[in-house]
């Protein structure tokens, strides 16, 4: 007998005890919201207010816009629209939605997507809304015919919203502002990239996000809170917690280096400037003072900007907010200009009033005003159980919904300095995108072609001749000595041929003319590179274009090089232009025209490229490493010159000096010339005895 009561006992505490075992977990308590957690990670927030009619249900996916990869824009979105389809249970979700008379959505932002629904209080809706979430999570199923109609559904809502001028700006100064980071991309996407997306990928992009370790569930209105945790558990605690892990998005925006501009024409009756600044994360210290610093730049009736635009009637509208967002983000304003009002007038006062931000004298009033209104808004959002409800989802994107309270408790502690200090930090012209819209009933638009379909354009393609196979040739220093042809002209000068077999019969010629000594090298250290660079731009036989065409004409490259002593010539032909290659050379040796213009070119850019890398910290470490190395007094043509002096000495030579460096100093009798590939040695010989001899 007592075995008998013993297992009875066992059996009647047994399920009590599971079930205390698999029930959500208490979290957290914030100020009457309580916060649970299943077994499979979805986090459960139950707001209570028996003073309402309605019951909410929100769930949060952590997963907007920042998630999308290459091709996904818009793809997070498009799933949004998805989900009103069908899935397992229900088969129509929006006529189930209708039935119960119902208030539903669903919204997509950068860091999340929600969907809602509004009904009047009772157990039966609750449960119906909890198992139709439960089933849209993990059941949906995206059919391909039915992804084939939706998308002419979100293409007029990007239709729509590329009909309001001021939209499109937006995207504009943002898609500038953002190089990397998908804050820089509209939520809605590319529509290029929408009508592309398979059924099969977006099934994949929502396996991987829509699982309930990356959901937050909200239940706010009038219920009773053991009812709805058992129903939570009851149709969500069966879905398996998925075995992935989420990888954090892990791209970092850097610090914008310089203001950036936008121009955008369109058709439009009105004119806009839209201007945006990196500012932090809705989590944080600077967020609330930034915020508070929007309402006293913008604030009806005493904002600084708004007095100074709107109050004067050069602007008809303005306005500023900060994104709630989980990445450091962005602060927006948006002014608009009627087109009897002066564009440009409106974009210098809102300008230079950014631009004197840090200056203009702040008060304890503005602060307090800018508090209250801030403060109006929380307690009032708050004091709305339903839109409450709905509005943490912004919270629940940017990484914890309890941010809500910690904003409104850094906003109540704010100090005047705090926003000084924000001012002060982030509203600086570098870290600064404009954009003006101008409308215009006749934009130009360029449209590229897409991509040919390259199998059907190369069907059937053969080409000209094959290229004829060389003879084999060892690369072997050995045989390319035993190959060799060396040889000197009376004056000193010497060359080398090498004659062997190459692909296109291709010809390479290097050539090394060294000259001067010590003494009289001195100080002209520049003035060699400076000539080096004129060979090229005119002959008194041809002009620099007719060089450039000769040299695309005959399939050559030549160039020159000049140092302390030396000039290095390179020359790339072949074998059927060697001729031609050999006498313009000859000519660009013989015969420099000595341009005033080019030269004085020459020196303006000889000069941008070493500003340009006096502060590269490679230029800094070869000229130290230059200073340690060589001990040759200044003036030596091997001394290591710093870049000041080097631009020092650019800024003093003539075209005089060059002329009569030419004249002293170029000349053959200690040149090196060598020639690989297919040789005509009897014109190269020529060639050396008439220009190097």
């Amino acid at each position: 007998m007592r075995l008998l009561l013993l297992a009875l006992g066992l059996i009647l505490i047994t399920p009590a005890s599971l079930l205390a075992q698999t029930s959500p977990k208490l979290i957290t308590t914030v100020e009457g919201i309580k916060e649970y957690e299943l077994k499979n990670g979805l986090r459960v927030l139950l707001i209570p207010d028996e003073s309402q009619t309605n019951i909410v249900v929100n769930i949060v996916y952590k997963v907007g816009s920042r998630h999308e990869g290459y091709g996904e824009s818009g793809m997070a979105h498009l799933l949004e629209h998805m989900l009103f389809k069908q899935c397992k249970k229900f088969t129509d979700i929006k006529k189930a939605i209708a039935d119960k008379g119902a208030t539903a959505n669903g919204t997509t932002w950068y860091d999340r997507t929600n969907y809602y629904e509004i009904l009047s209080a009772s157990d039966e809706n609750l449960r119906w809304a909890l198992d139709m979430e439960a089933d849209r999570m993990v059941n949906s199923k995206i059919l391909p015919e039915e992804l084939a109609k939706e998308f002419s559904v979100v293409r007029n809502e990007f239709e729509i919203g590329e009909n309001y001028p001021g939209s499109v700006l937006n995207e504009r100064v943002l898609s500038s502002m953002y190089l990397w980071h998908n804050y820089g991309k509209s939520t809605i996407g590319s529509k290029e990239d929408i009508e592309r997306v398979k059924a099969d990928a977006l099934r994949a992009f929502y396996k991987k996000y829509y699982q309930p370790d990356n959901a937050v569930l909200i239940i706010a209105g009038k219920f009773d809170e053991k009812k709805a945790l058992q129903y939570v558990q009851q149709y969500f605690s069966p879905i398996p917690k998925p075995a992935r892990i989420l990888q954090p998005t892990y791209t970092v925006e850097p610090p914008q280096d310089d203001e950036r501009k936008v121009e955008l024409r369109r058709n439009g009756d009105i004119q806009y400037i839209g201007m945006g600044y990196h500012t932090p994360a809705v989590a944080d210290k600077d967020y609330p003072a930034n915020d508070a610093l929007l309402q006293i730049l913008t604030n009806d009736p005493s904002g600084i900007l708004y007095k100074k635009l709107v109050e004067t009637k050069m602007a008809s509208k303005l306005y500023a907010y900060a994104q709630t967002l989980h990445d450091p983000g962005f602060s927006y304003f948006m002014v608009e200009v009627p087109m009897d009002k002066s564009l440009d007038s409106a974009k210098q006062v809102l300008l230079s009033t950014m631009d004197d931000l840090s200056t203009i004298n702040l008060t304890e009033e503005d602060l307090n005003r800018a508090r209250n209104t801030i403060l109006k808004y929380v307690e009032d959002a708050t004091s709305k159980t339903t839109d409450f409800a709905i509005a943490l989802t912004e919270f629940v994107g940017a990484g914890d919904w309890r941010l809500w309270y910690l904003y409104r408790d850094r906003i109540e502690k704010l100090t005047l300095e705090e926003v000084k200090a924000v001012a002060k930090k982030y509203y600086k012209s570098s870290n600064r995108t404009y954009g003006v819209f101008i409308p215009d009933k006749n934009p130009e638009r360029v449209v590229v072609a897409e991509t040919p379909d390259i199998q059907k354009l190369l069907s059937g393609y053969k080409g000209k001749e094959a290229v004829a196979q060389k003879e084999n040739f060892e690369n072997t220093i050995d045989n390319i000595k035993r190959n060799t042809e060396y040889g000197s002209l009376p004056n000193g000068a010497k060359y080398a041929l090498l004659e062997k077999p190459t692909k296109g019969d291709k010809i390479t010629a290097s050539m090394i003319l060294r000259f001067g000594d010590e003494n009289g090298l001195s100080g002209k250290s520049e003035t060699g590179a400076i000539l080096a660079s004129l060979l090229k731009t005119g002959t008194t036989n041809r002009t620099k274009k007719q060089i450039s065409d000769e040299l695309d004409k005959i399939k050559t490259d030549i160039s020159f090089a000049g140092g302390a002593g030396t000039l290095t010539i390179t020359m790339n032909t072949d074998k059927q232009n060697l001729t031609a290659a050999l006498n313009l050379l000859e000519d660009m040796l013989l015969h420099p025209r000595f341009d005033s213009s080019e030269f004085e070119k020459i020196i303006i850019d000889m000069k941008a490229n070493y500003e340009t890398n006096k502060s590269d910290p490679q230029t800094i470490a070869g000229e130290k490493l230059g200073k340690l190395i060589t001990n040759y007094p200044k003036g030596h043509p091997y001394y290591a010159a710093t870049t000041e002096e080097v631009l020092a000495e650019l800024s003093k030579v003539k075209l005089n000096d060059v002329r009569k460096y030419y004249s002293d100093f170029y000349g053959a009798n200690n040149s090196v010339s060598s020639f690989v590939g297919q040789l005509d040695k009897k014109k190269i010989s020529g060639f050396l005895e008439n220009t190097f001899g």
